[in-house]
């Protein structure tokens, strides 16, 4: 820069007064500033189109308001490339977007930018006669509409940039703004949308030339508008384009190791090793480089007789320091090479290795996982694919595709498990009771005795837990520093190295779901190959879900034992259960015909009694249509032959001497379903000796009818509403003594409390609960029945003890989150007490339910907000407006707890 010397000459009150200086700014800035300095007084304001404003107002938009949120967009844009956690072992996306958690760290940045765009068109726009004057207003609009597209708000992204096109219909952003469009479409799955929009921008492009950084961007909107719709051939030829367009050294490994995937999925070893190879080449980031060597190795064919080289290879992986972090991925890379060889069995052992060895990619946790659960199946093993199913719903996100098909799977999975533990238990608490004493003794003080142990060994490996946690706090910041993994949970490696290890790594964690097991119930170690429908031996596990004292002392052990018949009854009432149970899960959720009908037979086989087997006639019915299907035709005949000769008159042995007595069937249920629902109009309409009557009249017609129970109980309360009150108790009570295992029965109990309480004589005091009868044989109607209003207004309720938590320091820690994640909502804090220990914080207002869910999820997961509630009771939740009024009333937190899992979460 110059330096200039200068004089000025000033004139005060008639005497010259001579200022010199040598230093001084370049002459053309001087100029601007005298400028400035002239027009300044008249140009502030944007109301009037003249030279001197638009001069101002261009100028101060650019480089005051603008260039600062422009610069903290770009901030925001380069925080999420760094941070956002990539998935190799899936198909990269081509924009590296991040996941609604790691948005959540630059939602502060782009609301900023946000922020200043709004400041420069409220304070600097010159729009008049439909024209725009300041040529950075649509730049703002454009800076607008990238910040709502990188905080993964496509909705408002879209309108901004379709906003631009309407107004601005002259703005040479329109060619990136249609471009723009197509890649918000794409993140929205509206591809006829956004192909409409691509489309228009190559015809303008096919007109006049674009700048080759726009061609770039185009060309990978394409791609990712190809892939997102799995038209892999397409996307292949676009990602061509695309990386000769480029000159980003880092963008440019990225498209070459995407068209890698895409070979090898194509089964294009040859291009895709060439990929992969100059991913290598061009020395990217360790995690890229890694999984670029470990495709390559996928790349071989199998037929080449090249698997033993690989094999070594991957093997020599293992063994340097530096892949320690990725061994999980060399374990799935060396299943993939076992299953393309047939071999199963070491497949099964490398993914296992794989699970067990994952610490903080939770992408590559998930994937072993899901495939070893597959493979447990099939054999079958239901046991352990339950088991692994569980391992990977821990981590894998909702939004996955196959969440919810996974998760049913899991579930059916979970509930087979749970009734073959149940025969387990029982089967050997029975056995240890047949047992003479002192035998039975033996095994008691052995299981003891290895309880001990194992506690003994806890107490020395406390140490290194504590230890390892240390190293979990590090491996977690390294996870978000580390594009290797996402989703931090748990690390369920015992799942592999048996459930020792497991305590020992990870502590006393909640494993109901996986193991059957609680934290008071453990005596010893369940390793993971353990068949528990083995019948050969009484293992300790067998009695885990009974124990619940001192596991060192005997009595512990013997009290769950069925040493009396009342006992041994019930024991044997649990294995029926369980069992029928068991036979139509294999049926009806897995399909498995052949253990079904092993699980029937066994079934009828143990429990032949009618009186004490429930099931007995509906098993063999069952066991006639399976072996039929199964073709064996001498079984299904055997059990036809029971039923038609030993009960003759049941509808098993009707509807397999007559099929039309189905029909007959059928057409009876829908007329006594069809008079039972009048007669429960009846009642709801106050017509209680219409219901009276009906009643009486469904006692002759069908006296054994399953909701004949359900007539009675509503002609014994229509009574209470006509007559006294005693005449209520007489009908409630002999109903009691008529159906005693019935579910109305708690309820009808619960009236004649009340009755008990008052005047006899007072029938119009009693207080019987008219939505509590359902209109069908199922029952028990919610008391409160909340709506489901995706669009209307909504708040997040957070419930805590006021006793223990200082609710005052919780709503600072919950405005503190909201300035820096949400600052331009202006949302609002309150607090109410809901009862005795329970104080409601509401945050709100939300428009919808997406955006209630939104900061739903992103509060949950905010250490800094919920450190304090650590070890306490707490609650939270989203609710409308009119279900915050129910609530409120109702007070009811479970219910609510039920009707928001099931219809915003699974759901959303």
């Amino acid at each position: 820069m110059q330096v200039l010397s200068y004089s000025i000459n000033l004139n005060i009150r008639g005497n010259p007064i001579i200022l010199k200086s040598r230093n001084f700014i370049p002459q053309s800035i001087v100029v601007v500033l005298w400028i400035v300095a002239i027009i300044l007084p008249t140009a502030c304001s944007n109301k009037k189109n003249t030279f001197s404003r638009r001069v101002y107002h261009n100028l101060t938009a650019h480089y005051n308001t603008w260039w600062n949120g422009n610069e903290s967009l770009k901030d925001a844009v380069k925080d999420l490339e760094k941070n956002a956690n990539d998935n190799y072992t899936e198909v990269l996306p081509v924009f590296k977007l991040g996941s609604k958690k790691e948005i959540a760290a630059i939602n502060a940045k782009a609301d900023r930018a946000i922020e200043k765009a709004s400041k420069v068109i409220q304070n600097n726009s010159m729009y008049f006669n439909k024209k725009e004057y300041n040529r950075w207003i649509d730049d703002s609009y454009m800076m607008i509409g990238k910040a709502y597209f990188y905080k993964q708000d496509y909705a408002s992204a879209r309108r901004t940039f379709e906003f631009i096109l309407s107004r601005y219909k002259d703005s040479p952003l329109i060619p990136e703004i249609y471009i723009w469009l197509g890649l918000t479409n794409n993140q929205m799955e509206q591809y006829s949308r956004s192909e409409a929009e691509l489309e228009k921008f190559r015809m303008l492009s096919a007109k006049e030339t674009m700048p080759r950084s726009m061609m770039l961007f185009y060309n990978k909107v394409l791609a990712d508008f190809y892939l997102k719709q799995n038209k892999t051939n397409e996307a292949i030829k676009t990602l061509h384009v695309a990386t000769n367009l480029s000159r980003k050294k880092s963008d440019k490994t990225r498209l070459h190791f995407i068209l890698g995937q895409l070979y090898l999925q194509n089964n294009d070893l040859a291009n895709a090793s060439q990929m992969f190879q100059e991913v290598i080449k061009r020395t990217p980031p360790y995690n890229m480089q890694f999984a670029a060597q470990l495709n390559l190795a996928r790349c071989y064919d199998v037929n080449s007789g090249e698997a033993d080289k690989i094999e070594k290879m991957l093997r020599n992986m293992l063994k340097e320091e530096k892949n320690e972090p990725y061994q999980d991925q060399v374990y799935y890379a060396l299943a993939e090479v076992d299953l393309k060889k047939g071999n199963k069995a070491q497949a099964i052992e490398n993914l296992r290795l794989s699970v067990a060895t994952s610490k903080v990619n939770d992408f590559q946790r998930v994937q072993s996982s899901l495939i070893l659960a597959n493979l447990y199946f099939e054999k079958p093993d239901y046991f352990l694919s339950q088991a692994y199913y569980d391992t990977a719903l821990q981590a894998l996100p909702k939004e996955h595709p196959n969440y919810d098909s996974l998760q049913n799977k899991s579930q059916v999975l979970t509930e087979l498990v749970n009734n073959l533990i149940i025969v387990q238990t029982e089967d050997s608490l029975q056995r240890l009771a047949l047992m003479p004493e002192a035998e039975r003794m033996k095994v008691i003080d052995g299981i003891i005795a290895q309880y001990a142990e194992e506690e003994k060994k806890k107490q020395e490996e406390e140490m290194l837990r504590q230890s390892d946690l240390a190293t979990l706090g590090q491996n977690r910041i390294e996870q978000q520093m580390n594009p290797s993994g996402a989703w931090y949970f748990y690390n369920p490696s015992a799942i592999s190295l048996g459930f020792t290890e497991f305590r020992r790594k990870w502590g006393n964690r909640k494993l109901e779901d996986l193991w059957r097991l609680s934290n008071k119930q453990v005596i010893a170690v369940w390793e993971e190959e353990q068949t528990l429908a083995s019948s050969d031996s009484i293992t300790s596990d067998s009695l885990i879900a009974k124990i619940s004292t001192d596991p060192l002392r005997r009595e512990t052990y013997l009290q769950s034992l069925p040493l009396t018949p009342e006992k041994l009854q019930q024991s044997n009432q649990n294995i029926i259960e369980a069992l029928f149970n068991a036979a139509f899960i294999y049926r009806e959720g897995l399909f498995d015909l052949v253990n079904a009908e092993k699980t029937f037979e066994q079934l009828v086989e143990r429990y032949p009694d009618t009186s004490m087997n429930k099931h007995y006639l509906l098993s063999c019915y069952q066991l006639v249509v399976l072996n039929e299907k199964l073709g064996n035709k001498e079984k299904a005949d055997y059990y036809r032959n029971i039923l038609t000769s030993k009960f003759p008159t049941t509808d098993y042995a009707r509807i397999l001497g007559d099929p039309a007595y189905v029909q007959e069937m059928e057409r009876k249920n829908k007329s006594v379903d069809e008079f039972y629902t009048n007669t429960y109009r009846a009642y709801q309409s106050g017509q209680y000796y219409l219901v009276v009557m009906n009643c009486d009249d469904a006692v002759n017609r069908f006296p054994n009818h399953p909701l004949l129970p359900k007539f009675e109980f509503l002609r014994a309360i229509s009574i209470g509403k006509i007559d006294v009150a005693d005449s209520l108790a007489i009908n409630l009570q002999r109903f009691i003594l008529h159906y005693p295992k019935h579910e109305l029965v708690a309820l009808a109990r619960d009236i004649l409390d009340q009755l008990s309480k008052l005047d006899p004589s007072v029938s119009s005091r009693i207080q019987i609960p008219g939505d509590t009868i359902s209109t069908s044989s199922g029952f028990e109607t919610p008391k409160v029945t909340y709506v489901i209003e995706p669009q209307s207004d909504h708040f997040v309720l957070i419930m805590a003890n006021p006793f223990q938590t200082d609710i005052n320091a919780l709503k600072i820690r919950i405005a503190d989150f909201n300035e820096r994640a949400f600052r331009l909502e202006n949302f609002y804090i309150s607090d109410i007490l809901l009862n005795d220990t329970l104080q409601i914080i509401s945050i709100g207002v939300f428009k919808n339910v997406s955006k209630a869910l939104d900061y739903y999820h992103q509060i949950i997961d905010n250490e800094y907000v919920f450190s304090m509630l650590k070890g306490k009771f707490y609650e939270v939740y989203a609710i409308s407006t009119k279900n915050y009024q129910l609530f409120y009333q109702d007070r009811d937190i479970s219910q609510y707890k039920v009707f928001f899992e099931k219809e915003y979460l699974k759901k959303n």
